[in-house]
């Protein structure tokens, strides 16, 4: 079972949760809260303003909501992953051609020489995802259609709208100890995620506005 909280979102962690006592913190808004309470789904949905300058784009149609989260929120990022690419190339190209001229080509070789290269083609498209992904929602009636643009390649995830159970801030992965946040919307035992490219205040709006037009509370748990 996972513990969100009413008031931004954030997972609690387990560690914030005392079941003896009943109760768990968030660990963003430092706040007590009844972990039965938050198993209910009792509170309502907040309404959470459009961050001054997001250039995130959400559209109310009386068909459907659409979101647009555009391209080069990372740009540094991607660009620090690619010249890292290029430096690791070198690295391992100066190393195998040392090894070809010395004529030790084996199978161990060809192994670690795979190893290294599948690593350096998977920073390199990560470096592109973050750089050059595009991000688009369409709630409809009946389904949630999610796609990821990459120049003319693309992504399509569809969930049917009556799976959806919440919409929630997750944490998608940690770098160096540090947790990366997501939106996530959940549907049976799986977990949508995006917008990790934004700034909590973003992801706060957009999970408001997502909970209000699909009629979700802003408690909910799953078991991944």
């Amino acid at each position: 079972m996972r513990l969100f909280c009413p008031k931004c979102a954030s997972e609690i962690p387990a560690t914030n949760a005392n079941l003896a006592e009943g109760v768990c913190s968030c660990p963003r808004c430092a706040e007590f809260f009844q972990i039965a309470a938050l198993l209910g789904g009792e509170p309502d949905v907040a309404s959470v303003p459009k961050p001054a300058g997001s250039p995130v784009e959400l559209v109310r149609t009386t068909d459907g909501l659409g979101l647009v989260i555009p391209r080069g929120r990372r740009w540094a990022l991607a660009v620090g992953l690619g010249l890292f690419a290029v430096f690791w190339g070198m690295i391992v190209g100066t190393i195998f051609k040392d090894v070809w001229t010395a004529r030790m080509i084996d199978v161990t070789t060809v192994a670690v020489a795979g190893v290294f290269l599948v690593a350096g083609v998977g920073i390199v498209c990560f470096a592109v995802f973050i750089g050059l992904a595009e991000f688009t929602l369409l709630v409809g009636r009946d389904e949630c259609l999610a796609t990821w643009t990459i120049l003319t390649w693309k992504y399509t995830r569809r969930i049917p709208r009556a799976a959806i159970s919440g919409v929630v801030e997750t944490v998608r992965h940690t770098q160096n100890g540090l947790p990366w946040y997501s939106i996530g919307i959940m549907h049976g035992t799986r977990i949508l995620r995006f917008g990790s490219s934004l700034t909590h205040a973003e992801r706060a709006w957009l999970i408001s506005e997502l909970r209000m037009y699909l009629g979700k509370k802003p408690v909910a748990s799953v078991a991944e």
